[in-house]
């Protein structure tokens, strides 16, 4: 993800992305956002609902100790897919994180429009749309 986006995503959320400035050796997010800009809308809306669940379910204050046992430990793409890693999960963070998920499997990482699961040019499965795959192989 681009770094501008990254920064803007831990600006408004800095609740759920406090682990990256962790040493890499306890914890994945010091690597940073690994997925592509395309699924930032994605991310910024189940950072949002995330947010929504620790305030108006769990009647948490975001800077308390107790928000911060919830918080990203990983966030990339694998096998086209999003991935999310957390401390702690509750059974609606959960569901909210199902929800993401299943949205970018639908949605192209490069450019945010609707996309499909295929594998890419150097054998990794990417979730591109038509025009994005396009571009790749003839930017080959």
């Amino acid at each position: 993800m681009r770094k501008d986006l990254a920064a803007k995503l831990y600006a408004d959320y800095p609740h759920l992305f406090w682990q990256r400035s962790l040493p890499r050796n306890q914890s994945s997010m010091h690597d940073g956002l690994c997925i592509s800009d395309g699924w930032e809308p994605i991310l910024r809306q189940l950072c949002q609902q995330l947010t929504n669940i620790l305030v108006n379910d769990m009647g948490l204050d975001l800077a308390s100790p107790d928000a911060k046992q919830y918080a990203f430990t990983q966030v990339k793409q694998k096998l086209g897919e999003l991935r999310t890693y957390m401390t702690n999960t509750t059974p609606a963070m959960k569901n909210a994180i199902d929800d993401a998920e299943d949205k970018v499997a639908r949605t192209c990482e490069s450019c945010g429009e609707q996309g499909s699961t295929n594998e890419g040019l150097s054998g990794y499965i990417v979730t591109l749309c038509a025009r994005c795959a396009n571009d790749t192989r003839n930017n080959r």
